[in-house]
């Protein structure tokens, strides 16, 4: 049997128990977002259907210890809601609406009562969804246009009442990695860039990883390129962002060295975009990179699957000084079953998941046990990375997409059952 990842098996849920919980909510849609809003309330968002043959449209759950509210977006068939975001007084949904996925935004009260809409009809879902909302209230969102070239994005800043503040276009885009809040306020873009960089006297090919940090007056104040040697390495993709209490930043993905060993990729800067370290972790399978949590300066804990290689869930504490493996936990799960958000609780971890097609959530404790099967894993010994550290020149275009608000529509109350897994 493989050393790392494990076949989902019938005994699922005949599990030894170790105080842990895992449930799914029964509602035959997407899991797209989870948010741990406190240790008595978890929000899970994505598409839904209300029984078997109805469309699926955008859907959110509320799950607390004595209820679990569950809602559709009535106004659009087609819709999802594909990030949560939490204000002071709002949770902010960001997504699409209809069959041509139109970029779309929403605001609701605590209580999940209406409170805008707004979308740009020009403007269509990213392939990799990002959106982020910072502590004024203003929500980031990445849109792409289809008469634009494939590598193109756009950048759309909305005030706290979904206007449109200014969207912004930047080219040479292979892959984003994620959209983050720095420092309460700025924004964090981070991403694979398309191309490659030749250096002029060695005649050297590095592919390209971009980090941008931008204001609210879409001013780029910090740019950063990081350079991965092609002679070392296939191919490397960047799959989440997260950053630490003190501003430091982690990235996390996959690499394929010249021997085409998979592995798992994780380098570290301070703030101002100093590496730190950089490592590999060879595997002997692809896997992915789904979530961060670095809760304080002293660990990184990182959430990984195989989704649709050989399935399997991965979470591993890294040493956040050097990046030495602390502990690793595998799970069992199927080719497409995938990691969404992970996040620090009171007694470990909570993880959301789609799980086949179904909003579903468990929970570890500090060392990665939960109530699932799980077994050690052998990773390989890290292998230091080496990346150079280069000025970016990436510029915004300015862009005449403007999103307009939308009439509302309303959360209608269904009922999604909830099976527990293990316990």
């Amino acid at each position: 049997m493989n050393k790392f990842l494990l076949y989902f098996s019938v005994c699922l849920f005949a599990c030894h128990s170790s105080g842990q919980k895992a449930f799914h909510l029964s509602n035959k849609g997407i899991s797209c977002d989870g948010l741990l809003e406190s240790s008595e309330q978890k929000i899970i968002c994505g598409d839904a259907s209300q029984n078997a043959g109805s469309p699926r449209n955008a859907a959110v759950s509320v799950i607390s210890a004595t209820e679990t509210r569950s809602y559709l977006w009535d106004n659009v068939s087609g819709s999802r809601f594909e990030k949560i975001l939490s204000g002071k007084e709002q949770y902010c949904f960001t997504g699409y609406s209809g069959s041509e996925k139109i970029s779309s935004a929403w605001s609701f009260s605590k209580s999940m009562d209406f409170k805008w809409m707004s979308q740009c009809s020009s403007l269509f879902s990213f392939n990799d969804p990002g959106a982020a909302m910072n502590a004024k209230g203003q929500l980031m969102v990445a849109s792409r246009d289809p008469s634009a070239t494939a590598f193109y994005a756009y950048f759309s800043l909305l005030d706290p009442n979904g206007k449109s503040v200014w969207v912004k276009g930047l080219d040479h885009i292979d892959q984003l990695s994620g959209i983050r809040v720095i420092d309460g306020e700025h924004f964090l873009i981070a991403f694979r860039q398309k191309g490659a960089y030749i250096d002029g006297v060695s005649s050297k090919k590095y592919s390209i990883f971009s980090s941008l940090i931008v204001d609210q007056n879409a001013q780029i104040v910090q740019q950063i390129k990081y350079h991965i040697d092609n002679s070392s390495y296939i191919d490397f993709a960047i799959q989440t962002v997260e950053s630490d209490p003190s501003g430091n930043l982690i990235y996390a993905g996959t690499i394929l060295s010249k021997t085409r060993v998979n592995g798992l990729f994780v380098f570290k800067t301070d703030a101002s975009g100093k590496l730190l370290w950089s490592n590999q972790y060879p595997t002997d399978k692809t896997i992915f990179s789904k979530s961060i949590v670095a809760k304080d300066s002293k660990s990184i804990v990182l959430f990984a699957d195989a989704y649709g290689q050989q399935g399997g869930f991965l979470i591993a504490e890294l040493n956040a000084q050097n990046g030495d493996i602390v502990w690793q936990k595998a799970y069992e799960a199927t080719a497409y079953m995938q990691i969404k958000k992970a996040y620090s609780s009171a007694k470990g971890y909570q993880v959301f998941y789609d799980r086949l097609l179904n909003f579903a959530n468990f929970s570890l404790d500090q060392k990665g046990n939960s109530c699932f099967s799980s077994k050690d894993l052998l990773i390989k010994d890290k292998q230091a990375v080496e990346i150079l550290t280069m000025n970016n020149d990436a510029k915004f275009t300015d862009s005449e997409h403007q999103w307009k608000p939308v009439n509302g529509g309303t959360l209608k109350r269904v009922e999604f059952a909830v099976e527990v897994d293990c316990k």
